[in-house]
């Protein structure tokens, strides 16, 4: 690596520092929430409550119509002043208008998905915490594309920081969910606010909208969004199954595992959005320049994602018992097949910001779509018969054959990846660490976690260390024997 690349690989780390620490954040909301709602209520409500917050899930995903990555690109190659404003304010309408549309069928979404009062009042009262979701992606994707991911981080901060303390306060004082719901909306109005404060400058700028760029938007639209509504969906297509061919208890058992997943895909979506703009850069200059710049970025993160699904795997019960209660111990199969689809998950989320830099976003619609189909398949297959563990299997098929197509096609029609020497460099560590972890499961949770992490990184590091100095050596070898030939 050059020291050009070098210090473009710092500058990214650095500005991704911010997003992964608001995704941080992200995680005490997605556990702690769930697990005091997991020890203080009953199966039942938990299952009711995962029901709500799929359907919240996949109508959050559908505000922002995928266009997060084409906004990042588009400010970061706009560069009048003046484009730059009226391209923010068209945009901010049009999302605005799609918010509010989403936040309507997402109404009448929640007399499909269940039966149950409680649960379609839910939906509806959550359902308003997607009209301000127009005004906040554009905010974020401004703040990213200008490298001031800071203020995305306050931002998101402070949403997630109210998402798990007024949750927390009602449920322990004993609030149905519909109260639940109002502290999201409260939450999600409190982000909204941030970057309202942030840009105060710049209000009397909405309008500037036009309707050309409304239209411009509109066009390029369909494809992203196809791709956000189908990922949506497949991201929470075995919890619905769950609602509609499983029982509560079965899908409580599934909400509760799922949440591990939440926080790595939090902090992948915080990496990917600020990869984005150099992505676009690279595959400006060639193909070669964008797989070369992907490769380095997925090397990184199969890193830290090959030890959570070994970890998962090794620990799934102790921590779901330590966080759930002994209850939820049944449930480690569910949560070691989850795990495991973070691999593939990484690998997807890398190379759709290869196949948005190039203009094949295509390419990831129709890889989102065969992943929803498979799941639907493999769920209404499983789920009778195997319930909260065929729901979790149909789930990690649907991302193998999502990374499958994705990488296939990347990988023979437009750039070379080269991972394997990553999964080769982290094999020995991980097996080391596997029989380390296994070793001293029975001294904790916290013990095994802490020791499995410094056998794996301390392996890893020592690896990396020796390669370098391997390759400064041989490097300083060539140098002389140019010197002495001249």
């Amino acid at each position: 690596m050059s020291v050009s690349e070098t210090k473009n690989h710092s500058t990214l780390t650095a500005r991704a520092a911010w997003l992964v620490w608001s995704g941080m954040v992200n995680l005490a909301n997605s556990v702690l929430l769930w697990m005091v709602l997991a020890r203080w209520r009953d199966a039942a409500e938990v299952g009711r409550f995962t029901i709500a917050m799929s359907v919240y899930l996949i109508f959050s995903g559908l505000c922002t119509l995928g266009l997060g990555p084409y906004l990042v690109s588009e400010f970061t190659r706009r560069k009048s002043n003046q484009s730059h404003l009226s391209f923010a304010a068209s945009a901010a309408v049009f999302l605005s208008l799609c918010a509010a549309g989403f936040a309507v069928l997402m109404c009448a979404t929640g007399f499909f998905v269940s039966a149950a009062g409680e649960v379609r009042l839910t939906i509806a009262l959550l359902s308003l915490a997607l009209l301000p979701t127009g005004l906040i992606v554009i905010a974020e994707a401004v703040f990213i594309a200008n490298g001031k991911t800071r203020v995305v981080a306050l931002a998101n901060t402070i949403e997630n920081a109210l998402r798990t303390v007024l949750p927390l306060l009602l449920v322990l004082r004993g609030s149905g969910l519909t109260m639940i719901a109002l502290a999201f909306v409260g939450a999600r109005l409190a982000a909204c606010l941030v970057y309202a404060v942030a840009t105060r400058d710049r209000w009397l700028s909405l309008r500037l909208a036009r309707q050309h760029e409304v239209l411009a938007l509109s066009r390029v639209t369909p494809t992203f969004a196809g791709i956000t509504i189908l990922s949506s969906i497949h991201w929470q297509m075995a919890a619905l199954l769950l609602g509609k061919f499983g029982s509560e208890v079965a899908a409580a058992q599934y909400g509760v595992a799922s949440r591990f997943l939440v926080p790595v895909a939090v902090l992948l979506t915080s990496y990917t959005s600020v990869i984005q703009p150099e992505a676009t850069r690279r595959a400006t200059v060639s193909p070669t320049s964008l797989g070369a710049f992907l490769s380095q970025v997925l090397r990184s993160v199969l890193v830290l994602a090959l030890p959570f699904v070994v970890g998962t795997w090794l620990l799934a019960r102790e921590a779901l018992t330590w966080l759930f209660g002994i209850q939820y111990g049944d449930s480690a199969m569910v949560l070691g097949l989850l795990g495991a689809s973070a691999l593939p998950l990484s690998l997807v989320m890398i190379v759709a910001r290869g196949l948005v830099a190039t203009g094949q976003q295509r390419v990831d619609l129709f890889g989102n779509f065969t992943a929803v189909v498979t799941c639907c398949l493999f769920g209404w297959m499983l789920i009778p018969q195997y319930g909260a563990n065929g729901a979790a299997a149909a789930h990690l098929l649907s991302m193998i054959v999502l990374a499958a197509v994705e990488i296939g096609y990347v990988t023979r029609q437009l750039f070379k990846l080269e991972i394997g020497s990553a999964l080769l460099q982290c094999s020995v560590p991980l097996l080391l660490m596997a029989l380390v972890v296994w070793g001293v499961r029975p001294w904790g949770l916290w013990s095994a976690m802490l020791l499995g992490a410094v056998v794996y990184f301390a392996l890893w590091g020592g690896i990396v260390e020796i390669k370098r100095q391997i390759t400064k050596g041989k490097r300083q070898k060539w140098e002389a024997e140019e010197d002495f030939s001249m």
